[in-house]
């Protein structure tokens, strides 16, 4: 299951799991698996849907799950609002329109697929589907996109220091690179450009401070406190753990 379809899942059976801590001495544990199994079901249900319409998966795990904390949650929300004059359907209406505005919010969005072109025009990426994200076609549409955001990186980091009174610490940092498809890439190229991000940092005052060792994004700030506010972190080793098929499954993926 991945994270996108995960989501959905958790919130729907976290109440369950409330209610059954706060009352597990009067329930057996059996009764446990039939409300269980229709609160997964469900969910997963909502997330198929989702993803088949908009042909998504993150969208469609956040959809899912937006409209299952609206399912699961309305009944305690209500409560703890009760006194807040909100009778006679007023809560019912303001549930329903943040509910519909978090929808509308959400499919309006476009953190996918690709929306920049290399000079910042429009473009259409054709296929919303995470394997063609990360076909050739896709890094294509990706590096053209890369390029225009770096451009515009680059005039932010100018305007902040023209603007700045004091010279700023400015740290820009990425968590991932191009989520290519083993199959059009090979598995290990896969990893080597997925797993590495990018750490630019500016500095002034520190003198030829160079990077952190290794460099690594979770040692970035502990390397820039160390560097400012005397703390004494010690920077990490690199290792990465993607997910496997179950929230608790990690293989370690060895960094170069």
């Amino acid at each position: 299951m991945g994270c996108s379809a995960r989501s959905p899942v958790l919130f729907a059976v976290f109440p369950l799991f409330v209610l059954f801590a706060h009352n597990q001495t009067e329930v057996e544990r059996a009764e446990l698996w039939r409300p269980l199994a229709i609160c997964v079901i469900s969910a997963m249900a909502l997330y198929g849907l989702f993803a088949i319409v908009f042909g998504n998966g993150p969208k469609a795990g956040a959809l899912a799950s937006l409209v299952v904390v609206a399912f699961y949650f309305y009944g305690s929300d209500a409560r703890q609002v009760s006194g807040w004059g909100l009778g006679g359907g007023w809560f019912d209406a303001l549930w329903l329109a943040l509910l519909v505005l978090g929808v509308v919010a959400l499919v309006r969005t476009t953190r996918d697929p690709y929306i920049f072109g290399e000079h910042g025009q429009a473009v259409a990426f054709p296929n919303r589907s995470d394997e063609a994200l990360g076909s050739r076609r896709g890094m294509r549409f990706y590096l053209r996109q890369l390029k225009f955001v770096n451009a515009r990186l680059i005039d932010v980091v100018d305007a902040i220091r023209a603007r700045s009174k004091r010279p700023p610490v400015i740290v820009i940092q990425s968590d991932e690179g191009f989520q290519g498809n083993p199959d059009d890439f090979g598995e290990a190229a896969m990893q080597d450009i997925r797993i590495k991000g990018l750490t630019a940092l500016y500095l002034p005052g520190v003198g030829r401070a160079g990077v952190p060792q290794p460099p690594n994004t979770v040692n970035t700030l502990r390397f820039v406190f160390n560097q400012y506010l005397g703390t004494r972190y010690k920077l990490l080793r690199s290792a990465s753990y993607p997910e496997l098929d179950l929230p608790y499954q990690f293989k370690e993926m060895h960094v170069r």
